[in-house]
């Protein structure tokens, strides 16, 4: 009779726990996993901050860049953006806008980017908002520009690289390009 009341015991505890195990499955890892927007399906797989986009992958990631850097990207995974829509990079430098660039995404996994060229004034906080084509917020990223930063690996961009490129536009404030898998 012990044995089974022991038994009974074991298994419910063995069902609490696998309850909460499947509970914990469900909750982010990271702050920088994927996101969505319930309106639209479209979702954030990856932001990045980094020195530059090669083969449309970011190159010298970082959270902190010297005050030498000339130019920041914001590199951004769209996953599930359906039919053509944009999506928006604020570039925020304190808390005052700097640049606002709009890219198109479309499908099921876009790669895209835009660039800010950095005055040697502009040392502190920065950050990005990603906001959809209703202006919500998908995510946001922070980084430094200043004296403690970490090096980083500036790769000059191949011009041939530019025919690689989707599509491409210009404002005065930033650069964008976005791509396709």
């Amino acid at each position: 009779m012990n044995s089974v009341v022991r038994c009974k015991s074991f298994v419910s505890i063995f069902a609490i726990m696998v309850f909460f195990a499947f509970l914990f499955s469900l909750i982010p890892i990271s702050a920088q996993e994927e996101e969505s927007t319930e309106s639209t399906g479209m979702s954030i797989k990856r932001i990045v901050i980094c020195s530059s986009v090669v083969e449309r992958e970011p190159v010298g990631e970082g959270e902190s860049f010297s005050v030498d850097i000339k130019k920041v990207f914001c590199f951004t995974d769209v996953r599930n953006a359906g039919e053509e829509t944009f999506i928006t990079h604020e570039w925020y430098y304190i808390d005052e806008l700097k640049a606002t660039v709009k890219l198109k995404v479309t499908g099921e996994h876009w790669r895209t980017w835009s660039s800010k060229g950095i005055d040697k004034n502009w040392t502190g906080e920065w950050r990005v908002e990603v906001k959809d084509s209703d202006g919500n917020l998908l995510r946001k990223i922070s980084f430094n520009i200043g004296e403690k930063a970490v090096s980083t690996e500036v790769i000059e961009k191949d011009e041939s690289e530019d025919a690689d490129s989707k599509e491409e536009e210009k404002d005065s404030e930033g650069d964008n390009k976005d791509s396709k898998d």
